[in-house]
């Protein structure tokens, strides 16, 4: 079976959740039996890119072929490369992507589809109260009304799909993303089991935005301000929108003491190595959403030893036990988030216990080697 991955930015920056997902996917995706995987990969695509470019063809070392292509004339570049590949099974990553599959669709018609929704567009528009859907949601519209299969990454997210669209119920299916090991998240398990990185400072990975709870992490920050042990990293940002993460930046200052802004360092987007450093000094892992369709960030900051303090807020709840692998606490509460950070800064014992078996449940129950099988009833449905 030959399979084509449709997605955005795969993986030019790697702090945020879904690039990670989508690259452990098609790597599991390239381990199948008599499975062949390309994927195409549109980094920094909105919908309303300048004309761009295309990069020559990569193989990547398990075997996927990939395209990566920037800018709004990449679709034809793109169609060609498609045809060329000639998939049985297409996989969007991205709603805003589904026009490149019906364009396939419409010429082969026995092209079978497949949409992973690594986030809930109009779920999203209804936590911010929005009126009218947004052209996101819309494009989520579509796609879910179209798509032979919709996989999701958590039993919440399930839930509120088949709410939303009852009458595609049918074709929804839970399929988690895994997590890929390595030698990085091995050693920072251990040094974090050995109490090493205890005076660390706290760590935030993902994007900024209201619903990733990142007024909420600052505020919670701003109560903790009095001890001056507290220190706060945030990696990650605004992909591809360098003024507006600036001016993200400036408010979030603002909404700290002028003490605690000496202790705050806002340091971008992270590759892997440098993310894996940060991971390995950090004493901590926030999660602060006001959402999340599964937690990818969290289960990373799992795997590497990190104790996490995470919100009940979707798939984190089903990722982390209360008290045995992290501290969970309701999305929104803000003194509830500052009181769990709290709690492990002056309970460090604490902290190591909770790392320690996070690390162990992310290498036994999360590898992307336990999803083969899930992976592989998913693609035999549409086969």
């Amino acid at each position: 079976m030959r399979v084509l991955h449709i997605t955005r930015d795969l993986l030019p920056a790697v702090t945020g959740g879904i690039s990670i997902a989508v690259d452990g996917l098609l790597q599991a995706c390239c381990a199948l039996d008599g499975v062949e995987c390309a994927a195409i990969s549109f980094d920094g695509y909105r919908p309303c890119s300048r004309p761009g470019t295309a990069a020559p063809v990569i193989l990547r070392e398990d075997g996927a072929r990939v395209l990566r292509v920037r800018g709004g004339d990449a679709p034809d570049r793109a169609l060609r490369f498609a045809f060329e590949f000639g998939p049985e099974v297409v996989c969007v990553h991205h709603a805003m992507l589904w026009a490149l599959a019906e364009q396939l669709r419409a010429r082969r018609a026995e092209l079978r589809s497949l949409l992973f929704l690594h986030a809930l567009q109009g779920h999203q528009d209804r936590l911010h109260g929005l009126e009218r859907p947004t052209r996101s949601a819309l494009d989520e519209m579509r796609a879910v009304s179209r798509a032979d299969r919709i996989a999701v990454g958590s039993r919440a997210a399930e839930q509120i799909l088949v709410g939303a669209f009852p009458e595609q119920a049918d074709r929804i299916r839970l399929c988690r993303p895994g997590i890929r090991d390595s030698a990085e998240a091995a050693r920072s398990a251990d040094s974090h089991a050995r109490g090493a990185c205890a005076a660390g400072p706290l760590l935030y990975t993902g994007r900024f935005a209201d619903l990733k709870g990142t007024f909420d992490l600052l505020d919670a920050f701003a109560i903790l301000s009095e001890s001056k042990q507290a220190r706060l990293v945030v990696a990650g940002g605004v992909p591809d929108r360098p003024r507006s993460e600036m001016r993200w930046r400036r408010r979030l200052m603002d909404r700290l003491p002028e003490p605690a802004r000496e202790r705050v360092a806002f340091v971008g987007w992270l590759d892997r190595e440098a993310l894996a450093n940060q991971l390995l000094r950090a004493s901590m892992l926030v999660c602060p959403g006001r959402f999340e369709t599964f937690g990818q960030s969290a289960l990373e900051g799992m795997l590497f030893g990190l104790a996490v303090v995470a919100t009940r807020a979707g798939g984190q709840a089903e990722l982390i036990e209360h008290g045995h692998s992290g501290l969970l606490c309701e999305p929104g509460d803000v003194p509830a988030l500052a009181a769990a950070i709290e709690r492990l800064l002056a309970e460090p014992d604490l902290a190591i216990r909770l790392g320690r078996t996070a690390a162990e449940q992310a290498r036994s129950q999360h590898l992307w080697d336990g999803r083969a099988g899930e992976i592989a009833h998913l693609l035999g449905e549409l086969a």
